[in-house]
C-alpha cells in the first residue's frame, strides 16, 4: 500500500505484513531538501504503530556522494527511517555502501543489516519479526 511518493522517497506499506519500505530515488537533492525527509517519514507512517514492524530502506538508487552539511541532514533521516522499528534492513549496491551504512548504524539499538538483494533481506526481517514475537510471548 502506497503511503507517499514524491521526487525522492517512496514509502509504502506491504499488504498484510508488518513491514514498512522506504525507497531512495535516483534525486540528489540539497541539504536543506533532505533535512524535510523526517518529515515526510513522520507524515507517511502517521497512525501507525512503528513498534509492531520492520523497516526495509532500498538506498541502492541513492547517489553515494557526502558534502558540507549533507551526512548532518541524512543523520535526521536515517533516525526517523528506523524510530522504534522492530529491525531494519537496508539494500546498498556496492560493498562501499554497506560499509557507509554500518559505519553510520554502529549506534542502532535494534538488529540491523545490510543486503544487496531484496528477498534475501525481507527474508531476514520476517525471521527478525517472528523472533520478536516469540520473545515477548515468554
Amino acid at each position: 500500500m502506497l503511503l507517499h511518493q514524491d521526487a525522492h522517497l517512496v514509502v509504502e506499506k506491504l499488504l498484510g505484513e508488518p513491514i514498512l519500505v522506504v525507497r531512495r530515488t535516483s534525486s540528489a537533492p540539497g541539504p536543506d531538501v533532505v533535512l524535510g525527509f523526517a518529515a515526510t517519514l513522520r507524515a507517511a507512517f502517521a497512525g501507525i504503530d512503528r513498534s509492531r514492524h520492520a523497516v526495509l530502506a532500498d538506498l541502492r538508487l541513492a547517489p553515494l556522494r557526502s558534502g558540507a552539511g549533507l551526512e548532518e541532514a541524512l543523520t535526521s533521516f536515517r533516525t526517523e527511517v528506523g524510530r522504534d522499528a522492530i529491525a531494519i534492513a537496508r539494500l546498498v549496491v556496492t560493498s562501499v555502501g554497506a560499509l557507509q551504512v554500518s559505519r553510520m548504524d554502529r549506534d542502532e539499538q535494534r538488529p540491523n543489516q545490510s543486503f544487496a538483494d531484496e528477498e534475501e533481506a525481507l527474508a531476514w526481517l520476517r525471521s527478525e519479526l517472528s523472533r520478536h514475537k516469540r520473545t515477548r510471548v515468554r
